[in-house]
């Protein structure tokens, strides 16, 4: 009865941070920088959230692909959150998704900063939650096959806001069609998503002509160096030009979708190594998979299927989120239902993580 009441008590705390903190994610944000020795024996920083009143669980974040990485505002703010809430939280960075690199080394990246993270001196070895945001949500579930992982498994298991398989992820970036069972609806998917495909696989692929230009553009803008790319972006012509222009802006054209085809018939092979619909009924262990509606990136169709293939999942499908952000246009009554739906969620979270 006292368990239940602390799990119900922290999910709520879980639940306000949710809420109260997502307009100021770094307000008041304390955190220790750390390194650990990387798959290339570099030194690796991680972040390090400790807990005034601490119970015993560590959580490790897993990004998604982006060049702020372990620095992301909203990575921060989600560990400032668990750490009020009493979670210890590591958020470490995994270079492959720092540099949009999109490949299964990842997961090994992965496996071994969870191996280094098990071992810290301040964590409990039998108490670690791994937690992987976006394209990261899929790696923590290919890692979770790994060797080591299999050998001391995490207690539990969330993804929030990832894919099943990139085919039906492309798709969407090329039509912005959400399809279920029920319905169909379009959407205009987010840019991001076509700018890290045509940076990892453009260069793999002979579209007719040179897009030497239009790569160092991209490698420009997914690292967010936007005075070189404006300079850059003054220096280039013709079909690229008009290329790296519907790229850069999210438009999808006859081109884009040609070259796109391309990539598709090139890496075909690539894409379903990393595609959690051809190995997640491999996992054995419970994951639960969070997913906002209104999720532009990867479509929250997505994380239905993967629910429907897991062996063992527990899903949630939020109307309030987005792929980061809350979504503040709801009404009040709309808005309550949906918060105690997350509550649910979270509470049957926490309840699974701590039991015996």
């Amino acid at each position: 009865m006292i368990q239940s009441i602390k799990q119900f008590l922290r999910t709520v705390r879980v639940l306000y941070g949710l809420i109260k903190e997502e307009n100021s994610p770094q307000k008041q944000t304390h955190f220790s920088k750390e390194v650990y020795p990387g798959l290339n024996n570099k030194p690796t920083p991680v972040n390090i959230f400790k807990p005034e009143n601490p119970n015993k669980y560590t959580i490790i974040i897993f990004p998604g692909a982006s060049p702020t990485a372990e620095e992301h505002p909203q990575m921060i703010w989600l560990s400032h959150v668990m750490k009020k809430a009493g979670y210890q939280v590591f958020l470490p960075q995994i270079p492959p998704l720092k540099n949009l690199i999109i490949s299964q080394s990842i997961s090994d990246w992965m496996e071994h900063a969870y191996v280094w993270i098990r071992n810290h001196k301040d964590v409990n070895a039998e108490k670690i939650i791994m937690i992987g945001i976006s394209f990261g949500g899929a790696m923590v579930l290919m890692t979770s096959l790994k060797k080591e992982i299999q050998r001391h498994p995490p207690k539990s298991v969330l993804v929030y806001g990832t894919y099943y398989d990139i085919e039906t992820t492309l798709q969407f970036l090329l039509t912005g069609k959400l399809i279920t069972k029920e319905t169909e609806r379009k959407v205009q998917a987010n840019e991001w998503g076509l700018k890290v495909l045509f940076h990892n696989y453009l260069s793999k692929v002979d579209v007719g002509y040179d897009t030497t230009n239009a790569q160092k553009i991209l490698h420009l803008s997914v690292q967010e160096k936007n005075d070189e790319l404006e300079m850059e972006l003054g220096r280039i012509s013709g079909n690229e030009k008009v290329l790296i222009d519907q790229i850069l802006s999210g438009k999808v054209d006859s081109e884009i979708e040609r070259i796109i085809e391309l990539i598709w018939k090139k890496c075909k092979y690539d894409f379903e190594i990393i595609s959690p619909k051809f190995w997640c009924e491999k996992i054995s262990q419970k994951v639960f998979i969070m997913h906002g509606a209104y999720d532009t990136m990867a479509p929250y169709t997505e994380s239905l299927q993967l629910a429907e293939k897991l062996p063992d999942s527990c899903l949630l499908i939020s109307y309030l989120y987005e792929h980061h952000n809350l979504q503040s246009t709801k009404g009040i009554f709309f808005k309550l239902k949906e918060f105690i739906k997350i509550f649910s969620f979270l509470f049957e979270f926490i309840q699974y993580t701590e039991r015996k």
